[in-house]
């Protein structure tokens, strides 16, 4: 025996020799990786920064870079410089909840469920700013009008305020329970969030609270400021959408039954979406109800700037653009899970969405005239959709009847276990006809056929 090395005080679960075999790294369930001599079998450095167990440490090929996977509770690959010991970047591998683009458009932020949030150039694909103070998941970002400030709610009760151009953080404002939503006013004064029974609106300037309110008897899921700032809406997942006066902190409207996840003001500030089971189009000066859109298990809705799309994601793996001025569904983008936030880019040409599957996508919106639909990702990561022709029906009317109904159901029934391509009953292509496309088909049983479905990208 040459050497035995000692140090971690817990399991040590994984160990990689750097090419040229001068050193060893070791990842343990004490949250550290080591890097050790091994001619002398001495530490070199100690990196810290997981926030659970080291569960795999690799080298890149020219041995400069060290690469680690986090455990269970951490679910972050870090990516450190073996001759310094420092901490090159964070990649998300946790769900993604929550996404925002900046308001030039440049900028996207995605908030994962480990607590990291990451800012990321459009233009050319690549992470500007890896953001790590929270030490729990960050469930909701929004960046303020001017584009400086990025605000995060994150489930250990606290909102961060971060300069945009540093990525450092410039103050911390804490809730008394997990903070699920935030929003900025129009004029950037105001920071509206979302926690368990009550919202509280900040003074941006001075950090202090100007209301709470607490009509809601559950958690705060969304909240929405109205174009000119007059209004916040607000959603509770086991409650309804209120209506509130800003300046005064008072309840002016209740409106939707059953629980809400999330809401949007159209750009005219005329309409409100609510998304839950369904999503419902609201008079905003009236609060009556103008239309309800058939859909399913609604997480997240958002307006396109022009008021005339609306995209919601939804827990069936799907994201759906609507027609707001007729109701009628233009196209259906699909993830390999739940879609729990959507964004529109400032020129509406991109739709941002984060996934329970650990991905963040951008989506090339196309108009729609379609039959044929093809797709791809270009090197930015942007997938490019393109239609022609006569307008198709939605995946889940199988029989083509123009309607989903019964006899789809019994389709999927009558193939049920079946595996291959090309299979009519496996609507959501991932090769076996399972629960999965059973629940997708009830999930818009009665709803008309559609245009535009997509296949997720090879």
């Amino acid at each position: 025996m040459q050497h035995t090395l000692t140090g971690h005080t817990d399991d040590v679960n994984s160990v990689a020799f750097s090419l040229d075999g001068q050193t060893l790294a070791s990842g343990s369930g004490d949250k550290t990786i080591r890097f050790w001599d091994v001619a002398t079998g001495t530490v070199q450095h100690t990196l810290t920064g997981h926030m659970d167990g080291v569960s795999s440490v690799a080298f890149s090929p020219d041995g400069r870079t060290l690469a680690s996977g986090g455990d269970w509770d951490d679910k972050t690959v870090r990516f450190w410089d073996v001759a310094t010991g420092t901490l090159q970047q964070t990649l998300h591998t946790g769900s993604v909840p929550s996404v925002a683009f900046s308001p030039d458009g440049r900028t996207l932020a995605s908030g994962s469920s480990n607590g990291t949030i990451q800012l990321w150039d459009i233009a050319t694909g690549t992470v500007q700013h890896t953001l790590t103070e929270h030490t729990y998941g960050a469930p909701s970002v929004a960046f303020s009008p001017d584009g400086r400030t990025l605000a995060s709610g994150s489930s250990n009760g606290t909102i961060q305020l971060w300069d945009i151009a540093t990525g450092t953080v410039q103050h911390t404002l804490t809730h008394t329970g997990d903070v699920e939503s935030v929003a900025f006013s129009p004029d950037g004064r105001t920071l509206a969030s979302g926690s368990w029974r009550e919202i509280r609106l900040w003074n941006v300037a001075t950090r202090t609270v100007q209301h709470t309110l607490t009509e809601h008897p559950d958690y705060v899921t969304s909240v929405a400021f109205s174009p000119d700032g007059a209004t916040l809406a607000s959603g509770s997942r086991g409650d309804t959408v209120r209506l509130w006066d800003v300046a005064t902190g008072t309840l002016q409207q209740t409106l939707h039954t059953g629980g809400v996840e999330s809401v949007a003001f159209s750009p005219d500030g005329a309409t409100l979406a609510s998304g839950s089971d369904d999503i419902q189009l609201w008079d905003v000066a009236t609060g009556t109800l103008q239309q309800t859109l058939c859909t399913y298990g609604v997480f997240s809705v958002a307006f396109s700037p022009d008021g005339r799309m609306l995209a919601n994601g939804s827990n069936d793996q799907t994201i759906h653009l609507w027609d707001v001025a007729t109701g009628t569904l233009q196209q259906t983008l699909i993830h390999t899970d739940g879609v729990p936030n959507v964004a529109f880019s400032p020129d509406g040409q991109t739709l941002a969405s984060g996934s329970y599957d650990g991905t963040v996508l951008l989506w090339d919106i196309a108009p729609v005239a379609p039959e044929t639909v093809s797709e791809n990702i270009n090197s930015n990561g942007v997938v490019n959709i393109q239609v022609e022709g006569e307008i198709p029906l939605s995946v889940n009317d199988i029989n083509g009847d123009g309607v989903i109904n019964i006899q789809d159901l019994t389709l999927v029934a009558s193939q049920f276990g079946q595996t291959g391509e090309d299979i009519p009953a496996d609507v959501n292509w991932d090769g076996v006809v399972n629960i999965q496309d059973l629940v997708l088909v009830a999930g818009e049983f009665g709803c008309a056929g559609y245009i535009g479905v997509l296949k997720p990208a090879d």
